[in-house]
């Protein structure tokens, strides 16, 4: 929704103005009362940018969203990234890229298996690249949240071209691995007059799937932590910086405040609790 800062009375006269600017340019002939207020016109200008902000946002919001779900962008939505959002269009042209060579290594695939190690090393890379960025204690959030989402969006792309390739006939005609085995034992054990027992086949796509479910769940966990507040200082690492080391051999003494002699009791030194939220 968009806000319009002001009082309320400014609001309402923003959306009078609003109705009757789209009724002036629907109607040219439409009498241009006020014509000469400067308020009216500046109140005037105002609305319009703050329309075409919002209607610039949502588009761009759109186009992020249609990446992030594994869409592929048009030419015309790549000419709109261009011209507005120039870092996001070289990040979707990155991406056009790489489903594009993702693409082709799939097509040269020689079996079920070896399209599955394929998808298999990619979300690895991704996982090893999504740890690098959650555990980089350099980074500020705002940085690792983009960069996050950037491997989002290539992660999302890529299994778009993968679930498609799998659909396809060329993928349905790619024999299994231990189908060649087993044709090659039983061509072997005919010539030899020799019976092959039957033997249990693999899953061939566990280890994408658990590559998959490892990729999902470091970038969940690392979306999480960004997302939670900064932790305030505590106050042993306030007074820290306040320690000094006495000579070699001696114990470390922390400055405090010069205190009045007490008198001598035996009560009990009091502990400190010390209190970590997460």
């Amino acid at each position: 929704m968009m806000q319009i800062s002001g009082s309320i009375y400014n609001s309402l006269k923003l959306m009078k103005l609003g109705i009757k600017w789209q009724q002036r340019k629907a109607d040219p002939t439409r009498p241009k009362e006020d014509e000469e207020d400067p308020q009216r016109a500046q109140l005037e200008k105002r609305l319009q940018e703050q329309l075409e902000s919002t209607k610039k946002s949502n588009i761009l919001a759109a186009i992020d969203g249609k990446l992030k779900a594994g869409g592929e962008l048009t030419k015309e939505e790549l000419e709109y990234l261009k011209a507005h959002n120039p870092k996001l269009y070289e990040e979707a042209m990155e991406i056009k890229r790489e489903r594009e060579a993702y693409k082709n290594a799939l097509k040269n695939c020689k079996t079920k298996e070896e399209v599955e190690r394929l998808n298999t090393n990619k979300m690895n890379q991704f996982l090893s690249q999504a740890k690098a960025i959650r555990n980089n204690p350099n980074l500020p959030k705002g940085e690792k949240v983009a960069q996050l989402e950037k491997i989002l969006r290539r992660v999302m792309g890529i299994q778009t071209e993968h679930n498609r390739f799998i659909q396809t006939k060329a993928y349905q005609d790619l024999p299994r691995e231990e189908e060649l085995r087993e044709a090659k034992a039983k061509k072997k054990a005919k010539a030899n007059d020799v019976e092959q027992p039957e033997q249990e086949r693999e899953d061939p796509f566990e280890q994408s799937r658990q590559a998959s479910d490892a990729l999902a769940e470091e970038l969940s966990a690392a979306f999480r932590e960004t997302e939670q507040p900064e932790q305030p200082e505590s106050k042993a690492e306030q007074t820290k910086g306040k320690t000094s080391t006495a000579q070699s051999g001696k114990a470390v003494a922390a400055e405090a405040p010069v205190m009045p002699p007490q008198p001598q009791t035996e009560t009990p030194p009091v502990r400190r609790k010390l209190s970590i939220t997460t």
